[in-house]
């Protein structure tokens, strides 16, 4: 990842510059809440994101691990895939879909609003990888990319206020299972249109090595996103890149306050 500071500096002090526009989005959120469990939560987060950005944390790396024969520690060879944001962001589609559906088939109302909550965090962190790496490459790459990734953007903010509306819904109500239908809809409508026409003009026009380098990406922004619908923030990568990690930190606080399934 490029960064202005100095590699050596760059992997621990980011929790550090993460930290400060987090704490400042925080404030509308912890009122009445004790310093010292929030200074709890946010050195347990804090340390999920040193991990993260310090590269423990995620598939393909190299390291060590002692020979059961000689006890020394033998190099570890980082695992390359082939496989492709396409396929990922694929994935990512089904899974929500089938998190959706047993949302739709349980009776059990704590169940339903754990996967809700479950869902919301996935559908969120997804977009928002999705218009930081792939929307910008579907305007590039797209005959009618900018208006491919307009229309994109308001089917993510339609999802949005969907899913702000779930999140704010008690299990037990008979709007919740509504709010569920119409997520499922919107999702599989959305998931639709990029699967059927946009992915496959897009692994088409790009190279094979981008779009993996693209899933890595993808990949690794969704360990920072936030895991709560934003509606009106804005929906562009400029934003996402600088000040999306901030709202997460908050968002994982938060979760970690409210015991939420993320």
């Amino acid at each position: 990842m490029r960064t202005w500071l100095p590699t050596a500096l760059a992997v621990p002090w980011m929790p550090v510059l993460l930290v400060v526009p987090a704490l400042w989005v925080a404030r509308a959120h912890l009122h009445g809440i004790l310093g010292a469990a929030c200074l709890a939560v946010v050195a347990g987060v804090l340390a999920d994101v040193a991990v993260i950005w310090s590269g423990q944390v995620g598939s393909g790396q190299a390291g060590y691990h002692p020979d059961s024969r000689t006890g020394r520690k033998e190099p570890v060879v980082a695992q390359k895939t082939t496989t492709d944001v396409i396929d990922t962001l694929t994935t990512d589609h089904r899974e929500a879909l089938d998190l959706l559906d047993r949302i739709a088939r349980s009776t059990h109302p704590s169940e339903k609003r754990d996967l809700a909550d479950t869902v919301i965090a996935e559908v969120v962190r997804h977009a928002i990888a999705e218009e930081m790496y792939v929307y910008p490459a579907m305007r590039e790459h797209l005959p009618e990319g900018d208006k491919e990734v307009q229309h994109d953007i308001e089917e993510h903010k339609q999802l949005e206020e969907t899913m702000k509306q779930l999140e704010a819904v008690d299990a037990t109500e008979p709007r919740f299972d509504g709010l569920v239908r119409k997520m499922t809809e919107q999702l599989r409508h959305h998931a639709h249109d990029e699967e059927s026409e946009q992915f496959p003009q897009l692994r088409a026009q790009v190279p094979h090595e981008r779009l993996v380098e693209m899933r890595e990406k993808v990949e690794a922004a969704k360990k920072l996103a936030p895991t709560r619908p934003h509606p009106n923030a804005p929906h562009a990568e400029l934003f996402h890149k600088l000040v999306g990690p901030g709202v997460g930190l908050v968002d994982r606080l938060r979760d970690r306050l409210t015991h939420r399934s993320n």
